[in-house]
């Protein structure tokens, strides 16, 4: 069945690489369109204003924009145009570089340009220099929020409670401090480097006149006043997706029975219920997120890992709902993406797509 899976998924990510291609081809082709209807003032032969020939032509004003500018940088600099037909770049991408990239500076940029964000590309852009090299400073990158008015109002508030200190902040400096506070009170890195850091001071009065103590390791880590995290979320329960299959029955209305429909052991089905109900341990949780640095571990078939650092969640290598345990051994670091991904290969795709609708 699992092999089944895979060759469905092949088929469809080739079906979706065949369209994308199009895709890409359309859009160049509308590059040049655009470029050919500025050219010879198309907006004023049809007495519209630019924006709505844009609108007209069934794109957005800024996207106009955008490809107009893309169009006179390939017609500049060709080498965009090869990158951009070999999938090394975005039309967005190179319309950044418009009234950026000189003569001077564009073999740094072309260096530099495939594999980034439209954000790291922001940013990268605005340390290159007209003459090639790069400032010293930090890379700036431009964001926009938009806000309820009781937003606002919670912002607004925040400038006010900084502004104690006798400056103040800039909306940029507000959200920065925000942003700050969030992640030190938040990250379970932080919160892991922060056990970390009591267990070995912890260790350091313990061994004082006694010599010098063992190299701390993330086992050393050892419950405290935040032993059991009682927000535990659903996916630190059972592993796998949400909760253990005790918790998918009751979702779904279904019978302990039901069980047997999975291939699953009524003993570990039942267990699952009941013994592996509890959170995860504060202290087993740091020492997961030290030892596999807060990314996903999931190694794909060329021996990669993931890497990701968004939507992590603590993942069950044996799974609860099959007998597997609370332990440091047993747990893992997974991007929401595989941890879902485990749980398909585990329990089946119809299954899951009940869970995950």
């Amino acid at each position: 069945m699992y092999d089944e899976f895979v060759l469905e998924m092949h088929a469809l990510a080739n079906k979706a690489k065949l369209l994308h291609f199009a895709e890409r081809g359309a859009t160049l082709e509308s590059v040049f369109i655009i470029q050919e209807l500025d050219n010879r003032k198309a907006a004023i032969a049809l007495r519209m204003r630019s924006e709505d020939l844009a609108v007209y032509v069934g794109i957005t004003p800024a996207m106009y924009w955008m490809r107009l500018r893309a169009a006179r940088i390939f017609k500049r600099f060709p080498e965009t145009l090869e990158r951009f037909k070999q999938g090394e770049t975005e039309i967005s991408h190179v319309a950044m570089l418009w009234g950026k990239i000189t003569e001077a500076n564009s073999k740094l940029i072309f260096e530099n340009m495939c594999g980034r964000s439209k954000r790291e590309m922001e940013s990268f852009l605005s340390r290159v220099k007209n003459d090639g090299t790069l400032l010293e400073d930090e890379g700036v990158t431009e964001i926009t929020i938009r806000l309820k008015d009781s937003e606002r109002d919670v912002f607004e508030r925040a400038r006010e409670i900084l502004a104690h200190g006798g400056k103040v902040p800039s909306l940029a400096e507000t959200v920065v401090k925000a942003t700050e506070l969030l992640v030190d009170r938040l990250d379970p890195m932080r919160k892991a480097e922060r056990a970390a850091a009591r267990a070995e001071k912890r260790r350091g009065k313990t061994n004082e006149g006694e010599g010098e103590g063992e190299e701390f390791s993330p086992s050393s880590i050892q419950p405290g006043e935040d032993e059991f995290d009682q927000s535990c979320d659903s996916s630190e329960s059972g592993g796998s997706g949400p909760g253990d299959l005790g918790d998918y029955f009751s979702h779904f209305g279904l019978k302990e029975k039901a069980v047997s429909a999975f291939a699953i052991p009524r003993k570990h089905a039942r267990e699952s219920t009941t013994k592996h109900r509890r959170a995860i341990p504060a202290a087993m949780r740091h020492q997961v997120w030290l030892r596999d640095k807060g990314e996903c571990t999931f190694e794909h078939d060329d021996g990669s890992v993931c890497g990701e650092t968004m939507m992590i969640e603590l993942d069950h290598i044996d799974m609860v709902c099959f007998g597997g345990e609370h332990s440091v051994d047993n747990l893992r670091l997974r991007c929401r993406t595989h941890n879902r991904y485990h749980a398909v290969v585990s329990l089946g795709e119809d299954f899951m797509s009940r869970w995950y609708s």
